[in-house]
């Protein structure tokens, strides 16, 4: 499913290291165009090329440098890394201009919302819009998302209580087998899901306790739906025993469609205490044991949402990896750079958009055959549809998603949380 809670994570912070040296002698402070090239690679959640123009760069502890560093840390998975450096901004004495203290006040509070610290992140969220660099639209956001964080500030972290790996056989409508509060059921993996989400009658048959919250949620229809909040206290799934999930809580109407109701989705949250799922084509999942992956730093994080870079033509994309979308698609901002060719060699089209909130169709201009490549693999499509509008919900420099077409010619494709990876085994060429 490609619909995502749309939840803008942002917020708090500090002081800057003014003029830290690197070796011998100070380092030259970063130039403004340089700055802007990097805070570019950052807005477009291109994290890959930001880590590696980072690595070659000589200044290692300028404020800018500090920031980036806590950037591309928070987006590969090392939030602890991310606070020190964090820290050490805010240690050193110096004032740090405005606009770096908001950015590094944002970078703060998603890592306390990655690692489920819920009273800090209301009280970020509280500063951040109080700080007159947030925009009217950002305010509204994070008032939006204080909604859900001030129910559920007194739930401790959510935390895996034990994990010895399993094999899942997916069912109907690909649900998995779990068991929330001890009761079993049946829901679908969803990587593009901030959250995990259950229907009101699911939450309310399960008997959990539903907080209202009226949180207005985003989805991939364009369209906006209220939800409120529930937590498990023990979640079952994949050989692992999680405490303290929290759920959004839907309207049923938002989750059904024609011919196909589901009732819950287990989100990146959930995705992300079980370590790394294993694909495989005969339908199964597997839940490894133990970790370890060749292709550490091929999968990023941006807030709750799994992107890996992706090359097509002679462009270098950072793309969303949604294993609950059918289909990857281009979006309006690479129709916009690449217009004419597209146009050009393109028909245009009608496609279904299902979310939260019902089915729509978008216009779309197709590309007939053509070849990705995705961490170190070529990735043959049937068609790619590249969207030629932009919705509200949607995030303006998203590039592309990556959904299951460009991974079913495998035999197996892992999603790797602990090495921050994504293979691909047995296909694209490979025996």
């Amino acid at each position: 499913m490609e619909a995502r809670d749309g939840l803008p994570l942002a917020v708090a912070l500090l002081l800057a290291c003014s003029g830290c040296g690197h070796g011998s002698r100070p380092a030259a402070a970063m130039p403004d165009s340089t700055r802007s090239r990097f805070l570019r690679l950052e807005r477009e959640h291109d994290y890959f090329r930001l880590r590696d123009h980072l690595n070659a760069w000589e200044d290692r502890d300028g404020p800018w440098a500090l920031y980036l560093r806590a950037v591309v840390d928070n987006a590969f998975g090392r939030e602890a890394a991310s606070d020190s450096l964090l820290d050490r901004l805010g240690s050193s004495g110096g004032s740090l201009p405005d606009s770096l203290g908001f950015l590094a006040a944002r970078l703060r509070y998603q890592n306390d919302l990655r690692l489920y610290r819920w009273a800090d992140a209301v009280s970020d969220a509280r500063a951040l819009v109080a700080s007159p660099l947030a925009d009217s639209a950002r305010k509204k956001d994070l008032s939006n998302t204080a909604l859900l964080l001030r129910a559920v500030r007194d739930v401790p972290p959510q935390r895996v209580a034990g994990r010895r790996g399993a094999t899942l056989h997916p069912g109907e409508q690909g649900g998995v087998a779990v068991s929330i509060d001890s009761t079993p059921r049946r829901y679908a993996f969803d990587s593009g899901a901030n959250f995990s989400v259950l229907v009101r009658s699911e939450a309310e048959g399960l008997g959990l306790d539903i907080r209202p919250v009226g949180l207005e949620v985003g989805s991939s229809t364009d369209l906006r739906v209220r939800a409120d909040v529930a937590v498990a206290d023990r979640v079952e799934v994949g050989g692992a025993m999680l405490r303290h999930v929290v759920f959004l809580v839907l309207p049923d109407s938002a989750l059904t469609f024609p011919g196909l109701r589901i009732t819950g989705l287990l989100g990146f949250p959930v995705q992300r205490a079980l370590g790394a799922l294993a694909y495989r084509a005969d339908g199964t999942i597997t839940v490894p044991a133990s970790f370890g992956s060749e292709a550490a730093g091929t999968l990023a994080f941006h807030q709750y949402t799994p992107f890996v870079s992706v090359t097509f033509r002679s462009d270098t994309l950072a793309c969303q990896l949604d294993t609950g979308s059918g289909t990857t698609v281009l979006f309006e901002p690479y129709y916009r750079a690449h217009r004419a060719w597209i146009d050009s060699v393109g028909r245009a089209d009608t496609v279904k958009v299902g979310g939260s909130g019902g089915i729509r169709r978008l216009p779309v201009v197709v590309l007939p055959r053509v070849t990705l490549g995705v961490a170190g693999a070529p990735v043959e499509l049937d068609r790619l549809d590249v969207r030629t509008s932009l919705p509200s919900w949607q995030d303006p420099h998203l590039m592309c998603l990556l959904g299951r077409d460009a991974l079913h010619g495998f035999k197996e494709y892992v999603i790797d949380y602990e090495d921050m990876a994504l293979e691909l085994r047995g296909g694209g060429g490979e025996p």
